[in-house]
């Protein structure tokens, strides 16, 4: 260790080796993005203990149901949070993957992994047709556009034979869900498979966020013309966030049929497509687990409390006011901004 005098002031020299190390840029990224894993992960992990926590098989039923409105919500999620696109007809593609399983199942006896690789498929390809048409409108128009195209959709399904059924019953699926020789015939055990699905689409999510694609989404969400300006493909960008969402739609449409055993055309209306979008704000779009909080609150609530259907729209009402004026950016969203007041105000 050596000592240096400047102006009356010893320095003294660090001795060899103790430098502390710091991390170099890269490293730190890495670590961040690791740890936006993590709530995602202990959310999981608290939901696993849900069917052991005395629920009735009712309430277990209705957990279910919750999963897949949320793997659908995630799908309108991945467009709306990441490109900025809030479309109605992503619960077209939810149709989708519910009556691509229904026909192959019925009339080919098809097993549940192969309806799901159909249902994906066929449901990206749907949310990339539908995109085409009405990437040129934009803001209100947009989702007026959407909001027509998902009418239309239902109203053809509603009068074909195949997808409206005898009568306009719609379609059974008299099938369980069998992976590799696997059957989930309980209630908890596709509890418990719903949930890996929607822990595989949260990770899912929180990596694209974290990925080159995410942001260039993320451009076209901020500033589409500037993005367009520097090169960026918007166009092609923009269909394939809506391909990707419907995709994801198209695999909650596939557990859906599966596990109600029956589907009909009026399942995939506009007021699904409504409760959707109600899921994704209340949750809040900037959340990665938003879908999950907004299905909580806006499909598991209700139906724990028995509230009456006419009660429940106006519920709708009153919590999307609510939202837009108070909490913007969603319950999550509030929570995180409430915290940051609060670790400031304590540091």
């Amino acid at each position: 260790m050596s000592d240096t005098t400047v102006s009356g002031t010893r320095l003294t020299a660090p001795a060899r080796g103790a430098e502390t190390a710091t991390p170099s840029p890269a490293s730190a990224k890495r670590v961040g993005r690791m740890r936006a894993y993590v709530p995602v992960l202990v959310t999981m992990a608290v939901l696993t203990l849900l069917p052991h926590v005395g629920l009735s098989n009712r309430h277990v039923h209705l957990a279910v149901i919750c999963l897949i409105w949320t793997m659908a919500a995630y799908g309108l999620f991945v467009p709306y949070a990441f490109a900025g696109q809030m479309t109605v007809a992503i619960v077209t593609a939810w149709g989708v993957g519910a009556f691509t399983t229904g026909i192959f199942v019925k009339y080919w006896d098809w097993p549940f992994l192969g309806c799901l690789g159909l249902a994906i498929v066929f449901s990206f390809a749907a949310g990339a047709l539908m995109a085409m048409p009405i990437l040129r409108t934009k803001g209100h128009y947009f989702v007026i556009v959407t909001f027509v195209i998902a009418e239309a959709v239902t109203v053809v399904a509603n009068n074909w034979s195949v997808t409206a059924g005898r009568g306009g019953s719609g379609m059974s699926i008299p099938k369980q869900i069998d992976i590799f020789g696997v059957e989930f015939a309980s209630r908890t055990s596709v509890f418990y498979l719903c949930l890996g699905v929607v822990a595989v689409m949260a990770l899912g999510v929180v990596w694209l966020r974290g990925s080159d694609l995410g942001k260039l989404f993320v451009s076209i969400r901020e500033n589409e013309e500037l993005a367009r300006s520097i090169g960026i493909e918007t166009t092609w960008l923009k269909i394939f966030s809506l391909a990707i969402g419907a995709s994801l739609a198209g695999i909650a449409g596939v557990f859906y049929a599966f596990y109600l055993s029956h589907i009909d055309i009026h399942g995939f209306g506009v007021n699904q497509a409504i409760t959707l979008i109600l899921i994704v704000v209340i949750g809040g779009r900037q959340s990665i687990l938003g879908p999950v909080v907004g299905a909580a609150v806006a499909y598991y609530l209700p139906e724990i409390i028995k509230l009456d259907p006419n009660r429940v729209l106006i519920a709708y009402g009153a919590a999307l006011c609510v939202m837009v004026i108070v909490l913007p950016t969603g319950i999550l969203g509030g929570i995180e901004a409430g915290w940051r007041k609060l670790t400031r105000r304590g540091s």
